[in-house]
């Protein structure tokens, strides 16, 4: 498949206003997650502070509804989570899928991911049509739960340090 050099440039804009604010998210995520492992009883919930991303989500759900210290942020935390969670497919079939068509004319990508059955003996092709809409709408809804995420998880630092 041959893309002329500006669909292939806007493409990559596209791509990358997708992955760069997910990213941003999960650090995010991440330091939120620090916060309430070490310092507010979160490792008394995990043996281990969990690392695929499902794992956190999960996790921090538990957080937020066990850890009383977390009520000043427990509604933005869960909804931001669940918007997160929205845009975690789209997410992973762009970072992880290749483009296998692009239709210039109605602007559709598609992404092609090959994924193993749960019993991982063979994978399976996974084909997802996006518009150039579709994409552009998901990464600035992932830009602003990636934004909402970074407040929430400075504010999660506070509460851990006492100074909220």
């Amino acid at each position: 498949m041959e893309l002329a050099d500006d669909d292939f440039l806007n493409l990559c804009a596209c791509v990358g206003n997708i992955i760069v604010p997910f990213s941003l998210f999960e650090a995010s995520m991440n330091m939120a997650i620090e916060a309430i492992y070490s310092s507010m009883g979160g490792n008394k919930l995990e043996k281990e502070i969990p690392r695929a991303f499902e794992r956190r989500l999960t996790y921090l759900r538990k957080c937020a509804v066990r850890i009383p210290e977390l009520s000043p942020v427990k509604d933005e935390l869960l909804a931001n989570l669940d918007e997160i969670e929205k845009r975690a497919e789209l997410r992973n079939h762009v970072a992880h899928g290749f483009i296998s068509h692009f239709d210039p004319k109605s602007l559709t990508v598609t992404f092609t991911l090959l994924e193993a059955y749960s019993d991982k003996q063979k994978h399976t092709e996974k084909i997802h049509p996006y518009t150039a809409k579709e994409l552009l709408d998901g990464g600035y809804a992932i830009l602003k739960a990636s934004g909402s995420m970074n407040l929430i998880a400075k504010r999660i630092c506070e509460i851990g340090m006492g100074k909220e």
